[in-house]
């Protein structure tokens, strides 16, 4: 019985889902938006952080498929709008600054673990720039935050993270 009232509460969220975001989508056509700013106002008014009619539990259980394919049509709906000739005279400046900014991340990231770990948490400079490193290389790529050092022990570096380091470092 509990199976089949999930199964109904999914239907609705995806009933509701759709015909709101498909609501809100032709709305902000009238106004001379992408559609896609609809879909986007339907999913944050009725998700968890708005009204929660669609919670988290089933965001992350059963609908984890349908928003990795909305992401996809987002995508693909940018790119078919897409002309690398626009792109062509700035794509210089558009390089420099995202080498730019992705080097201060890292840097910026790397000596602010650093010098928490050190002064902090106290751990040896060795071990401190090493923690710090590990984070900056991590900062990089939010996709791979499970490969980073979680110190509750998921992810391949996780026996590196500075919980596990204690006073082994100093």
């Amino acid at each position: 019985m509990a199976a089949e009232t999930f199964q109904a509460n999914l239907v609705l969220a995806l009933s509701l889902l759709l015909t709101v975001g498909f609501g809100l989508a032709r709305l902000v056509k009238l106004l001379h938006l992408p559609s896609v700013t609809g879909y986007i106002i339907a999913g944050i008014a009725l998700g968890p952080t708005g009204l929660n009619l669609i919670t988290s539990e089933i965001l992350d259980e059963r609908l984890q498929v349908f928003t990795s394919m909305a992401l996809l049509l987002v995508a693909f709906s940018i790119g078919e709008r897409f002309d690398l000739q626009q792109l062509r005279p700035v794509a210089k400046t558009l390089v420099r600054v995202s080498v730019f900014e992705i080097v201060l991340v890292f840097v910026l990231v790397a000596a602010g673990v650093t010098a928490g770990a050190f002064w902090l948490v106290g751990l040896s400079p060795a071990y401190a720039i090493a923690t710090g490193l590990m984070r900056g290389d991590c900062s990089r790529d939010r996709r791979r935050h499970d490969d980073c050092g979680d110190p509750r022990g998921r992810g391949e570096r996780a026996h590196l993270a500075p919980d596990s380091l204690g006073s082994g470092g100093q």
